[in-house]
């Protein structure tokens, strides 16, 4: 869709931020509740994605003065999408996008801007910040942090107590094991069990999990 195109959406919808196969699953999740005004997105390849128009995010003000105000940031990014966010939050709702076939205690604390798909399950008095995916039939006990922008993958568990920082990524079908502390854009492999604490910035693999690799971290400015 061209730069100059007519905006023409309908304004009750949410719009997504995302036109790849995150805002497709977004799509479906959230159409199960309401409609999608558009995608948006830094550079689309097309004009429509599932019959929906997608407009270059440059035209977000557009969009906003033509009456829309619900959106959602669905890239894969947990930094970029943390960043999007501070810029979105002051005039755009950011929404969370939760799939009705989950279980949420009542007691859990959930930030704005979360994917919370088909199969999860978070208990008690646990805590989720902003902007997280939380994937397929994962299990989330009690008392556990779940800090921003972290993506927690299809078929990871999870004991009790623990905490995960900021951007973090937890694999598929990976374990933590209770009370575990894990720290900043850390890395727990595909399949991994942590059995003690990862630290900021370290990959982690196998049973037991080991240190496999680094990387430097950044801290959310608050």
């Amino acid at each position: 869709m061209s730069d100059n195109t007519p905006i023409a959406v309908d304004p009750t919808g949410l719009v997504i931020y995302g036109a790849g196969s995150g805002g497709v699953n977004v799509l479906e999740t959230w159409n199960l509740n309401g409609g999608v005004a558009c995608f948006v997105d830094d550079s689309p390849s097309g004009s429509e994605l599932c019959g929906i128009p997608v407009y270059h995010s440059s035209r977000l003000p557009e969009l906003f003065d033509a009456g829309c105000y619900l959106i959602f940031i669905a890239i894969a990014n947990g930094r970029k999408r943390i960043e999007l966010f501070r810029q979105l939050r002051e005039k755009w709702k950011v929404v969370n996008v939760i799939h009705p076939d989950t279980y949420i205690a009542n007691s859990v604390k959930l930030g704005l801007g979360n994917h919370i798909k088909a199969g999860a399950v978070i208990d008690t008095n646990t805590f989720i910040g902003d902007c997280c995916i939380i994937d397929n039939n994962v299990t989330i006990p009690h008392d556990v942090t779940i800090r921003h922008g972290v993506h927690i993958a299809p078929g990871a568990t999870f004991g009790s107590s623990v905490t995960v920082g900021d951007y973090t990524i937890i694999g598929i079908g990976a374990s933590v094991t209770t009370g575990i502390k894990i720290g900043t854009r850390a890395l727990v492999g595909v399949g991994s069990a942590a059995t003690r604490d990862v630290a900021d910035g370290d990959f982690v693999m196998g049973v037991p999990a080991q240190v496999v690799g680094h990387k430097e971290c950044y801290e959310i400015k608050r």
